[in-house]
């Protein structure tokens, strides 16, 4: 009997684990990631294909940006004492609606000529895409299915950022980003919850 409960036990474990973390049904309430830097940012559907995040820095600076189908910027500006700084806000046009941009998907790729808007100035800047094979993802006690998504931007340091795409929650958030002149920097994410 013993051997039974232990069974029992053990099987239940990966569920018990889950318990308390988010799934699709809260993305509406925001899903909130924490970093090992002393940040947060918070993720939230808007319009059709388009998710936002409210982010603060360990220093307490706060950011936001609008994601197309949580994966391809399409707008950053700083936010000082709770309210977006236009003068600091850079958008990114890609010639297609959000709900047109197509959704990562494991293996895929996508490229796209992209027009910057950054202030007063207005500038091409090109973005290639790869999209790669799924991989368990475990921040904190939660387990998703996820992949990477590599995305090479055609600037003159050569940025290139990754970040890891949990297509059941329909954003993804960086963990690594280089360029020339600087080594690959790498961001932890420590735990995964509703926001309040």
């Amino acid at each position: 009997m013993k051997c039974l409960v232990a069974l029992a036990l053990l099987t239940a474990a990966p569920a018990l684990a889950q318990t308390g973390c988010p799934t699709a049904a809260d993305r509406d309430r925001g899903i909130r990631l924490d970093f090992s830097t002393g940040g947060s940012e918070v993720y939230r559907p808007a319009a059709a294909g388009v998710v936002t995040v409210n982010g603060v820095d360990n220093d307490g600076g706060g950011y936001r940006f609008e994601l197309a189908h949580g994966a391809m910027l399409l707008v950053y500006e700083d936010v000082i004492d709770g309210a977006p700084d236009p003068s600091t806000r850079a958008r990114y046009d890609y010639g297609l609606t959000p709900a047109q941009m197509p959704v990562p998907v494991p293996g895929g790729t996508w490229a796209s000529d992209v027009t910057v808007t950054a202030g007063t100035e207005v500038y091409d800047e090109a973005q290639s895409m790869i999209w790669g094979k799924t991989q368990t993802v475990t921040i904190g006690d939660c387990a998703y299915q996820g992949f990477d998504v590599r995305i090479s931007y055609d600037t003159a340091s050569n940025y290139v950022e990754n970040l890891m795409y949990l297509p059941d929650l329909g954003f993804g958030y960086l963990v690594w980003k280089e360029s020339d002149g600087s080594p690959r920097d790498l961001l932890s994410v420590t735990s995964i919850r509703v926001a309040k």
